[in-house]
Parts: structure tokens; C-alpha cells; sequence
């Protein structure tokens, strides 16, 4: 995965779908492993972190990036199963950093994250499928 600026700024532009989810940041590993799951048990997809909703590029402090790159090792190997391996890459943009996660289809579907339910995207958002016993 490599992404020019160009490509991102393009992304940006057509806004989020089932394909591409903007996320000013994450404040949980939680909220990190639902989104990576539902991609990894959709199509997969880009996260990119550091881009409002609207897709206004906030971007990230070296500490923000530090810390994701923390919360995205932990959540792929401890808060996912069966775990699974993304991409990241770092990217300036108008003097501002954002990181792409690149998330891929699941090979080991499905996938559960932070140990109950599994999620799906489904258009823009997140669906959550509760597991019956």
C-alpha cells in the first residue's frame, strides 16, 4: 500500500462509503477493533485517521500517530479474533499528518472484536451482529 497525496486528497473529496471511513481520531483500542472487524468481514477498506466526517483534514500530533500506532498493534493481535494484519502509512497533507490504515478482506472470516459480537459495514456505517447462543 502506497498512497501519493494526490490519491488520498482524492479519496477525501468523494467522501465516506462502505469502502472508506474517516475518523478524526480513536479514544479507544474498542472503537478501533469494531472498525477494523467490520471491514475485515466486509470487503475490506481504508480508515483514515486524522479527517473529520465531513473530510476537513485535522490531522494528527507525533504523540496522536505514536499512540494509534500503539492502540492498532494491540487491537489487531488482543482485541480481534482470529487476528488479523493491516497496513498503516503516515501521510502529509497540507502540513498535516493523517494515517491510512489499510484493512484487508478477511481471509478467516468472521471476526469478533473486543470478544462478543461481530460487525459488518454496511453503507457508511456500522452494523453489529449479535452472535445467539
Amino acid at each position: 500500500m502506497s498512497f501519493s497525496t494526490e490519491q488520498i486528497k482524492e479519496i477525501i473529496s468523494t467522501g465516506e462509503s462502505s469502502r472508506v471511513q474517516f475518523k478524526k481520531q480513536f479514544n479507544s483500542v474498542n472503537a478501533l477493533a469494531s472498525e477494523i472487524c467490520a471491514f475485515a468481514n466486509s470487503k475490506g477498506g481504508t480508515i483514515i485517521v486524522g479527517v473529520n466526517d465531513t473530510g476537513d483534514i485535522c490531522g494528527l500530533t507525533p504523540l496522536e500517530i505514536s499512540q494509534l500506532n500503539q492502540m492498532i498493534s494491540n487491537c489487531c493481535s488482543q482485541k480481534i479474533y482470529p487476528t488479523i494484519s493491516v497496513e498503516t502509512e503516515n501521510i502529509k497533507i497540507e502540513e498535516k499528518i493523517i494515517v491510512v490504515i489499510q484493512v484487508p478482506l478477511g481471509p478467516n472470516k468472521f471476526y469478533m472484536a473486543n470478544g462478543r459480537d461481530e460487525q459488518i459495514i454496511q453503507g457508511t456505517g456500522i452494523k453489529i451482529l449479535t452472535l445467539g447462543c
